[in-house]
């Protein structure tokens, strides 16, 4: 049922009506309210719709607290005394699992990275390969990250139960244990969600051929012009044959260096749409220069390695 009324929410995304798309899970919370999937797709509604990443993950969080209050299995955990040392490798080894999952949607949508003739050619032979075509790919990773990110949520509730007749021998040490690795788990899955969100954003813009509709799937309105400007020169070329290096997060944006073998740039990233871009080849005037090299000193600094493979 969830997947049913996720796809009816992304389809209305899909054709820009994101307040009848709001509407709908509005309306699913209020005829079921302790149903979770009203509340992951009107989060699902805020995080691709409205671009609010605070109203997304309030709902999303309402969603994860609900499913485990509607959780009908027991926990299963053993009665066992655990040290610490004992409890934390299931969870972690349950996160490698998810981190591989995540990183084999990354490589796939790198995978066909076709040069501006091949890529007209393909979409001349195949009506699959409209641009709608072009943003389903990107837009089905994104949405199987979140789903991801749901699910690391329900392995977190498990862990939160609380249940004396089937857990009798856990101390209360243990359970701090258990909490502060399931609460590690999610932090970490929420962190690589949103730096594989930031590197298919690179690679939406890599795919584009830089019209104003082509950008308008990746690049914010106000910002579409500038980028407009650059087609065709230099800069443009390096950032195209740029790859992923280092992510930085802040309140409400989030940032990706990027390197090509004679520049590095920064895109700037707010809610699902790259906002601005930094870098020495793209704009050298004293205002731009001072925030890039703040950001880069930032990205070196307080960043995490960003995965993604060299074109």
């Amino acid at each position: 049922m969830m997947e049913d009324n996720l796809r009816r929410i992304r389809d209305l995304l899909k054709v820009g009506d994101a307040d009848q798309a709001r509407k709908e899970a509005e309306m699913l919370i209020k005829e079921d309210p302790k149903d979770a999937s009203g509340y992951f797709c009107l989060s699902h509604v805020y995080f691709y719709g409205f671009s609010d990443k605070n109203n997304a993950s309030k709902y999303l969080e309402e969603a994860l607290k609900l499913d485990r209050l509607n959780e009908q299995e027991p926990a299963v955990v053993s009665t066992t005394k655990l040290s610490p040392e004992e409890i934390e490798p299931p969870l972690l080894s349950t996160e490698a699992v998810l981190e591989k999952q995540l990183t084999e949607e990354v490589a796939a949508a790198e995978q066909p990275q076709l040069s501006l003739k091949e890529h007209k050619k393909i979409q001349s032979d195949s009506k699959d390969e409209s641009p709608w075509y072009k943003k389903w790919q990107i837009y089905m990773a994104i949405t199987l990250s979140i789903i991801l990110v749901y699910r690391a949520g329900k392995l977190y509730n498990v862990y939160h139960k609380s249940n004396e007749n089937t857990m009798p021998n856990i101390s209360q040490e243990e359970k701090k244990v258990i909490t502060e690795s399931a609460d590690k788990i999610l932090k970490i899955k929420q962190k690589n969600f949103n730096v594989h969100t930031a590197v298919l954003k690179l690679y939406g813009l890599k795919i584009s051929d830089f019209s104003e509709n082509s950008l308008r799937e990746y690049v914010s309105d106000q910002y579409v012009p500038i980028v407009m400007e650059k087609a065709g020169q230099p800069s443009v070329e390096n950032l195209k044959n740029s790859h992923p290096a280092k992510f930085y997060e802040e309140e409400t944006s989030m940032y990706l260096s990027v390197k090509s073998d004679d520049s590095t740039f920064i895109l700037e990233i707010a809610g699902d749409r790259i906002n601005h871009i930094y870098g020495e080849t793209w704009d050298n005037s004293e205002q731009e220069m001072q925030r890039y090299h703040e950001l880069l000193n930032k990205l070196e600094t307080q960043g995490v390695e960003a995965k993604g493979k060299k074109d």
